[in-house]
Protein backbone atom coordinates (compact mmCIF):
# COMPACT_ATOMS: atom_id res chain seq x y z
CA UNK A 1 0.00 0.00 0.00
CA UNK A 2 1.00 3.48 -0.79
CA UNK A 3 2.25 4.99 2.44
CA UNK A 4 3.90 8.89 3.30
CA UNK A 5 7.41 6.95 4.36
CA UNK A 6 7.61 6.25 0.91
CA UNK A 7 6.55 9.73 -0.66
CA UNK A 8 10.06 11.18 -1.60
CA UNK A 9 11.70 8.18 -3.34
CA UNK A 10 10.63 7.01 -7.02
CA UNK A 11 7.42 4.49 -6.71
CA UNK A 12 7.66 1.21 -8.30
CA UNK A 13 4.62 -0.08 -10.60
CA UNK A 14 2.95 -2.03 -7.35
CA UNK A 15 3.41 1.56 -5.57
CA UNK A 16 2.12 3.62 -8.28
CA UNK A 17 -1.45 1.25 -8.49
CA UNK A 18 -1.41 1.06 -4.68
CA UNK A 19 -1.40 4.93 -4.50
CA UNK A 20 -3.80 5.00 -7.80
CA UNK A 21 -6.16 2.98 -6.37
CA UNK A 22 -6.20 4.85 -2.99
CA UNK A 23 -6.01 8.19 -4.10
CA UNK A 24 -9.78 7.19 -5.81
CA UNK A 25 -10.55 5.54 -2.50
CA UNK A 26 -9.98 9.05 -0.66
CA UNK A 27 -11.80 11.02 -3.13
CA UNK A 28 -14.49 9.22 -3.39
CA UNK A 29 -14.78 9.24 0.71
CA UNK A 30 -14.62 13.38 0.93
CA UNK A 31 -10.95 13.17 1.66
CA UNK A 32 -9.34 15.33 -1.45
CA UNK A 33 -6.46 16.45 0.17
CA UNK A 34 -5.17 13.31 0.60
CA UNK A 35 -6.75 11.91 -2.79
CA UNK A 36 -4.45 14.56 -4.42
CA UNK A 37 -1.20 13.75 -2.70
CA UNK A 38 -1.86 10.03 -3.94
CA UNK A 39 -2.48 11.20 -7.12
CA UNK A 40 0.60 13.55 -7.47
CA UNK A 41 2.38 10.34 -5.99
CA UNK A 42 1.39 8.19 -9.14
CA UNK A 43 2.45 10.59 -11.95
CA UNK A 44 5.64 9.84 -11.03
CA UNK A 45 7.79 9.45 -14.21
CA UNK A 46 8.50 5.51 -13.23
CA UNK A 47 5.20 4.89 -13.23
CA UNK A 48 3.02 2.94 -16.10
CA UNK A 49 1.96 5.12 -18.53
CA UNK A 50 -1.38 4.11 -18.37
CA UNK A 51 -1.54 4.58 -14.50
CA UNK A 52 0.28 8.10 -14.70
CA UNK A 53 -2.38 9.44 -17.31
CA UNK A 54 -5.04 8.78 -15.14
CA UNK A 55 -3.11 9.81 -11.74
CA UNK A 56 -2.63 13.06 -14.17
CA UNK A 57 -5.96 13.78 -14.82
CA UNK A 58 -7.39 13.06 -11.82
CA UNK A 59 -5.58 15.10 -10.04
CA UNK A 60 -6.06 18.20 -12.12
CA UNK A 61 -9.83 17.40 -11.50
CA UNK A 62 -9.45 17.57 -8.05
CA UNK A 63 -7.54 20.48 -8.17
CA UNK A 64 -10.17 22.63 -9.76
CA UNK A 65 -12.93 21.55 -7.50
CA UNK A 66 -11.39 21.70 -3.98
CA UNK A 67 -12.82 24.46 -2.10
CA UNK A 68 -10.39 26.84 -0.53
CA UNK A 69 -10.53 29.34 2.66
CA UNK A 70 -9.65 32.63 3.50
CA UNK A 71 -9.14 33.21 7.36
CA UNK A 72 -9.37 36.14 9.19
CA UNK A 73 -9.73 36.99 13.40
CA UNK A 74 -10.48 40.27 15.23
CA UNK A 75 -10.96 40.93 18.88
CA UNK A 76 -14.38 42.74 19.93
CA UNK A 77 -12.96 45.80 19.17
CA UNK A 78 -12.45 45.45 15.71
CA UNK A 79 -8.47 44.79 15.64
CA UNK A 80 -7.13 42.21 13.36
CA UNK A 81 -5.22 39.25 14.72
CA UNK A 82 -2.74 36.71 13.06
CA UNK A 83 -1.13 34.98 15.42
CA UNK A 84 -3.86 32.42 15.41
CA UNK A 85 -3.93 29.04 15.71
CA UNK A 86 -6.31 27.42 13.66
CA UNK A 87 -7.81 23.95 13.96
CA UNK A 88 -9.99 21.73 11.57
CA UNK A 89 -11.84 18.89 13.03
CA UNK A 90 -9.42 18.53 15.70
CA UNK A 91 -6.32 18.64 13.80
CA UNK A 92 -3.66 21.37 13.04
CA UNK A 93 -4.77 23.63 10.08
CA UNK A 94 -2.33 26.20 10.53
CA UNK A 95 -0.51 27.69 13.19
CA UNK A 96 -0.25 31.91 12.06
CA UNK A 97 -3.00 33.70 9.76
CA UNK A 98 -1.31 35.33 6.21
CA UNK A 99 -4.39 35.83 4.13
CA UNK A 100 -3.63 33.61 1.82
CA UNK A 101 -6.57 31.18 0.49
CA UNK A 102 -5.89 27.43 1.77
CA UNK A 103 -7.35 23.80 0.46
CA UNK A 104 -9.90 22.21 2.79
CA UNK A 105 -11.89 18.97 1.90
CA UNK A 106 -15.56 19.46 0.91
CA UNK A 107 -17.79 18.68 3.24
CA UNK A 108 -18.90 20.03 6.97
CA UNK A 109 -16.04 21.01 9.32
CA UNK A 110 -15.86 22.39 12.92
CA UNK A 111 -13.19 25.14 12.43
CA UNK A 112 -11.86 26.67 16.20
CA UNK A 113 -9.22 29.43 16.51
CA UNK A 114 -7.25 30.31 19.53
CA UNK A 115 -4.63 32.88 20.89
CA UNK A 116 -1.88 32.50 23.23
CA UNK A 117 -3.81 35.06 25.57
CA UNK A 118 -7.14 32.80 25.69
CA UNK A 119 -9.06 34.35 22.98
CA UNK A 120 -10.74 32.07 20.78
CA UNK A 121 -13.84 31.49 18.44
CA UNK A 122 -15.33 28.36 16.41
CA UNK A 123 -17.96 27.83 14.14
CA UNK A 124 -19.24 24.73 11.85
CA UNK A 125 -18.94 25.46 8.62
CA UNK A 126 -19.79 23.91 5.03
CA UNK A 127 -17.59 23.85 2.15
CA UNK A 128 -19.10 23.28 -1.60
CA UNK A 129 -16.83 21.93 -3.99
CA UNK A 130 -15.80 24.24 -6.35
CA UNK A 131 -16.09 27.16 -3.90
CA UNK A 132 -13.30 29.10 -3.86
CA UNK A 133 -11.78 32.33 -2.00
CA UNK A 134 -14.63 31.63 0.65
CA UNK A 135 -13.67 34.35 3.05
CA UNK A 136 -14.34 33.40 6.65
CA UNK A 137 -13.76 35.94 9.72
CA UNK A 138 -14.02 35.52 13.06
CA UNK A 139 -14.28 37.28 16.48
CA UNK A 140 -12.18 36.56 19.16
CA UNK A 141 -13.53 36.60 22.74
CA UNK A 142 -13.67 35.07 26.07
CA UNK A 143 -17.01 35.05 28.10
CA UNK A 144 -17.67 36.34 31.78
CA UNK A 145 -17.09 32.35 33.01
CA UNK A 146 -13.87 32.07 31.55
CA UNK A 147 -15.45 29.31 28.70
CA UNK A 148 -15.07 29.61 25.25
CA UNK A 149 -17.87 31.86 23.76
CA UNK A 150 -18.99 30.39 20.62
CA UNK A 151 -19.01 33.34 17.58
CA UNK A 152 -20.10 32.24 14.12
CA UNK A 153 -17.55 34.60 11.72
CA UNK A 154 -19.25 36.08 8.93
CA UNK A 155 -18.65 35.17 5.62
CA UNK A 156 -18.62 37.93 3.15
CA UNK A 157 -21.14 37.71 0.43
CA UNK A 158 -20.39 39.60 -3.22
CA UNK A 159 -22.70 41.59 -4.09
CA UNK A 160 -24.89 40.82 -7.23
CA UNK A 161 -23.91 42.54 -10.36
CA UNK A 162 -25.82 44.80 -12.46
CA UNK A 163 -23.29 44.83 -14.91
CA UNK A 164 -25.46 41.68 -17.07
CA UNK A 165 -28.86 43.32 -16.92
CA UNK A 166 -27.42 46.70 -17.78
CA UNK A 167 -25.97 45.22 -20.74
CA UNK A 168 -29.20 43.32 -21.88
CA UNK A 169 -31.25 45.80 -21.12
CA UNK A 170 -29.36 48.32 -23.60
CA UNK A 171 -29.38 45.75 -26.22
CA UNK A 172 -33.35 44.90 -25.70
CA UNK A 173 -33.67 48.74 -25.74
CA UNK A 174 -31.62 49.06 -29.09
CA UNK A 175 -33.29 46.07 -30.97
CA UNK A 176 -36.30 47.30 -30.75
CA UNK A 177 -35.66 51.01 -31.86
CA UNK A 178 -33.31 49.37 -34.69
CA UNK A 179 -36.77 47.20 -35.61
CA UNK A 180 -39.34 50.42 -34.95
CA UNK A 181 -36.74 52.25 -37.08
CA UNK A 182 -36.07 49.87 -40.16
CA UNK A 183 -39.63 48.80 -40.52
CA UNK A 184 -40.73 52.61 -40.31
CA UNK A 185 -38.00 52.93 -42.90
CA UNK A 186 -39.66 49.90 -45.30
CA UNK A 187 -43.07 51.47 -44.65
CA UNK A 188 -42.09 54.81 -46.28
CA UNK A 189 -40.44 52.94 -49.07
CA UNK A 190 -43.12 51.36 -50.06
CA UNK A 191 -44.97 53.76 -49.86
CA UNK A 192 -42.94 55.93 -52.31
CA UNK A 193 -43.07 53.11 -55.02
CA UNK A 194 -46.83 52.68 -54.78
CA UNK A 195 -46.62 56.27 -56.24
CA UNK A 196 -43.97 56.00 -58.70
CA UNK A 197 -44.07 52.25 -59.88
CA UNK A 198 -46.35 50.21 -58.33
CA UNK A 199 -47.33 47.51 -59.50
CA UNK A 200 -44.67 47.26 -61.67
CA UNK A 201 -41.85 48.37 -59.99
CA UNK A 202 -38.34 46.72 -60.59
CA UNK A 203 -36.10 44.65 -58.39
CA UNK A 204 -33.50 47.05 -58.29
CA UNK A 205 -36.46 49.46 -56.87
CA UNK A 206 -37.89 47.69 -54.16
CA UNK A 207 -34.65 46.10 -52.99
CA UNK A 208 -33.71 48.79 -50.38
CA UNK A 209 -37.92 47.92 -48.76
CA UNK A 210 -36.50 44.22 -48.90
CA UNK A 211 -33.36 45.43 -47.56
CA UNK A 212 -35.02 47.58 -44.50
CA UNK A 213 -37.07 44.09 -43.33
CA UNK A 214 -34.56 41.94 -43.39
CA UNK A 215 -32.93 44.44 -41.00
CA UNK A 216 -36.20 44.85 -38.91
CA UNK A 217 -36.55 41.02 -38.74
CA UNK A 218 -32.65 41.13 -37.45
CA UNK A 219 -33.08 43.67 -35.07
CA UNK A 220 -36.50 42.16 -33.80
CA UNK A 221 -35.05 38.79 -32.97
CA UNK A 222 -32.06 40.52 -31.02
CA UNK A 223 -34.27 42.42 -28.94
CA UNK A 224 -36.11 39.11 -28.12
CA UNK A 225 -33.26 37.31 -27.42
CA UNK A 226 -31.77 40.32 -25.17
CA UNK A 227 -34.71 40.93 -23.37
CA UNK A 228 -34.78 37.28 -22.67
CA UNK A 229 -31.63 37.48 -21.14
CA UNK A 230 -32.50 40.60 -19.26
CA UNK A 231 -35.19 38.90 -17.76
CA UNK A 232 -32.91 36.06 -16.55
CA UNK A 233 -30.23 38.17 -15.20
CA UNK A 234 -33.15 40.50 -13.47
CA UNK A 235 -34.80 37.59 -11.89
CA UNK A 236 -31.53 35.91 -10.57
CA UNK A 237 -30.27 39.79 -8.98
CA UNK A 238 -33.57 40.25 -7.06
CA UNK A 239 -33.10 36.73 -5.88
CA UNK A 240 -29.48 37.26 -4.84
CA UNK A 241 -30.48 40.83 -3.41
CA UNK A 242 -33.43 38.89 -1.11
CA UNK A 243 -31.63 36.49 0.47
CA UNK A 244 -31.34 37.35 4.15
CA UNK A 245 -28.48 36.01 6.03
CA UNK A 246 -29.33 35.15 10.00
CA UNK A 247 -26.29 34.64 12.00
CA UNK A 248 -26.97 32.98 15.85
CA UNK A 249 -24.21 34.10 18.22
CA UNK A 250 -24.31 32.23 21.57
CA UNK A 251 -22.52 33.75 24.55
CA UNK A 252 -22.59 31.98 28.20
CA UNK A 253 -21.77 33.73 31.29
CA UNK A 254 -21.84 32.22 34.95
CA UNK A 255 -25.60 33.85 35.55
CA UNK A 256 -26.64 32.57 32.04
CA UNK A 257 -26.68 32.69 28.33
CA UNK A 258 -28.16 34.89 25.34
CA UNK A 259 -28.46 33.97 21.82
CA UNK A 260 -29.22 37.08 19.45
CA UNK A 261 -29.43 36.25 16.21
CA UNK A 262 -27.93 38.93 13.39
CA UNK A 263 -29.43 39.85 10.43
Amino acid sequence: MWSAASAHADPSKQECVDAALEGQKQRDEGHWLSARERFARCTSSSCPTVVREDCGHWQTEIAEKIPTIVLGARTADGNERVDVTVLVDGKPFFSRLDGLPKPIDPGAHRIELATQDGLRAEANLVFRVGEPGRVFVATLMVSASGEVARVPARTTVESPSVLPMVVTGGLTLLGAAATIAFALSADSKRDQLRGECAPTCTDDRTSSVRTSLALANVSLVTSILAGSAFTFFTIKYLGDRSRVQITPSVSTTSLGGSVMLRY
